[in-house]
């Protein structure tokens, strides 16, 4: 095509405009996935919307625009949905039995161990979200938050932030944060922000191959401290 287009200028230039348009048409329809199109139909409203609004901007933009509009309007609806998915929930520990997941508590009483887990992607967007559903810290004296980071490798500068930000207030309240389950990379990650050395390593336990191991090594340190300050008292 591209020899017949560069030898033979003046016979190209003959075909007429209505042979290019139904060639357009053609190779169009070709292209057009039935299966393809209900399955994003299927999916949900965000899909729906940046499907519909790629069409309608192929009709009236030039196609490589049309298809930036497509990527930036996904990309944009899929920031606005995990940014509302992100959720953080408790795990009740019963003696003798498996922990139970509910809410995270509003405030964090005097004396209490706290285990949470974080539900969702974590990213710049998810912080504010997250940051409201963590529990206030005004009562939080003697008070032991543990957070379960298994399987997460970054957190990225704004969620160090938020956690710097979070154990510092606990700490002002007599509070104690400990992160469970940190892998390689992000106790590196920790080290280099800074996190880890307003923690203290003795409160970062590192992941281990058995699931739940490093939580439990956290909450047994936390009741041992608990016990010795209940007897000092």
């Amino acid at each position: 095509m591209v020899l017949i287009v560069f030898t033979l200028v003046d016979l190209v230039k003959m075909v007429p405009m209505a042979g290019l348009g139904g060639l357009l048409l053609v190779v169009g329809y070709q292209n057009i996935q039935p299966d393809n199109i209900r399955t994003v139909w299927a999916i949900g409203l965000p899909a729906r919307l940046a499907m519909g609004a790629t069409f309608a901007a192929t009709l009236f933009l030039p196609l490589q625009f049309a298809i930036l509009i497509g990527v930036a309007l996904s990309f944009l609806l899929t920031i606005l949905r995990l940014s509302n998915r992100i959720q953080v929930r408790e795990l009740r520990l019963i003696e003798g039995g498996f922990p139970v997941e509910r809410e995270a508590p509003a405030s964090l009483g005097p004396d209490t161990i706290c285990v949470l887990r974080i539900r969702g992607s974590l990213f710049f967007a998810t912080v504010q979200t997250l940051e409201a559903q963590l529990p206030a810290v005004e009562t939080a004296r003697g008070a032991t938050l543990i957070l379960i980071l298994r399987d997460i490798d970054d957190l990225g500068s704004t969620m160090i932030r938020l956690l710097t930000r979070y154990a510092t207030n606990l700490q002002r309240a007599g509070g104690t944060l400990k992160l469970t389950g940190v892998n390689e990379d992000l106790w590196g990650q920790l080290e280099r922000t800074g996190l880890l050395a307003r923690l203290g390593a003795d409160n970062i336990y590192r992941e281990q191959p058995e699931l739940g191991a490093a939580l439990n090594i956290a909450i047994r340190a936390a009741r041992e401290k608990r016990g010795a300050r209940a007897e000092q008292v």
